[in-house]
């Protein structure tokens, strides 16, 4: 539907007045030679004699006329200098094709903003949504959730009036963070502490080392000798054969 709408937008023709808003040859002269009042006259009669359906004038009550056209010009229809002639700009395939533009971004940005706000209401970051949080009793999604109402007010702020407006009005110092009653509960806890002391004293060992070490393997040497070995293999075989 939308490149249906902008091809139409784009391609559709916009049409010509009919031809009895064109005045003739004779009538085209006559208006040429004569001066703005006398143009009037000619204008209205040319009208009323070819029964030509017009309703709107000029600022000043004149027939509205198009010189470089030499025609009568149709109600709500202007001489656009793009097309060099007189068309009008009433449709409503451009008005089709600007819904369809519209509707696509609404729906993208509107998805986006439902899920920030699902972030926003368990107080995660876009990052924490797909790499949940490591704290001292281990992985914890909800460690930062404090409730809706709590995390809300954590992002926006106290003041519900400064909420719409582009000014910083968050809570915290944007280094120390508020933490759920579980996340609170479990760092407190002795198992916790037990827990943090084993991987701790794991990771030193780790980064230690037991100082035994290890001869290293000469990848190229190694693979140059299995190429021999397949060779002679291939070899003998074909003696073989």
């Amino acid at each position: 539907m939308f490149l249906w709408s902008y091809y139409e937008t784009i391609f559709r023709p916009v049409g010509r007045p009919p031809k009895m808003f064109y005045v003739d040859s004779q009538t085209r002269q006559d208006l040429s030679s004569s001066e703005e009042i006398e143009c009037r006259e000619i204008l209205e009669r040319y009208v009323r004699q070819h029964q030509i359906p017009v309703d709107n004038r000029n600022s000043d009550g004149s027939i509205r006329y198009c010189h470089k056209c030499s025609c009568i010009k149709p109600d709500r229809c202007h001489h656009c200098s793009d097309a060099l002639r007189v068309n009008s700009g009433f449709g409503r395939f451009h008005i089709v094709f600007l819904l369809f533009v519209a509707g696509m971004f609404a729906a993208s940005i509107t998805c986006l903003f439902a899920y920030h706000l699902y972030l926003t209401a368990r107080n995660q970051s876009t990052i924490e949504s797909f790499r949940p949080p490591v704290f001292i009793y281990g992985i914890d999604k909800n460690g930062f959730n404090l409730g809706i109402r709590r995390n809300f007010r954590q992002v926006f702020g106290d003041t519900c009036l400064l909420w719409f407006l582009p000014i910083f009005s968050s809570c915290g110092d944007g280094v120390q963070y508020p933490v759920g009653s579980r996340a609170e509960q479990q760092s407190h806890s002795p198992h916790s502490s037990e827990k943090k002391g084993r991987r701790n004293q794991r990771s030193s060992i780790l980064r230690r080392g037991s100082g035994v070490t290890f001869r290293q393997k000469r990848f190229r040497a190694e693979r140059k000798q299995l190429l021999l070995i397949n060779s002679d293999d291939s070899d003998d075989a074909v003696r073989e054969i």
